[in-house]
């Protein structure tokens, strides 16, 4: 089990300002993966990291 509460979120990844969104569930962090998830949610997560911004930016692994 991770040191995390449920609700907390991280990027792994990249750097310290990209990369991929986890989210804690269940004392675990997972991955987000979300056809719904858009620039708002991408906001509201940069500020909960502590940004005063966010973008969204998607890929395909197809």
């Amino acid at each position: 089990m991770d040191d995390c509460e449920d609700g907390d979120v991280q990027l792994t990844g990249v750097d310290s300002t990209l990369g991929l969104v986890e989210v804690c569930i269940n004392k675990a962090w997972g991955t987000m993966c979300n056809r719904r998830f858009g620039t708002n949610e991408a906001t509201v997560i940069c500020h909960q990291l502590g940004f005063t911004t966010g973008e969204l930016i998607t890929y395909s692994l197809r």
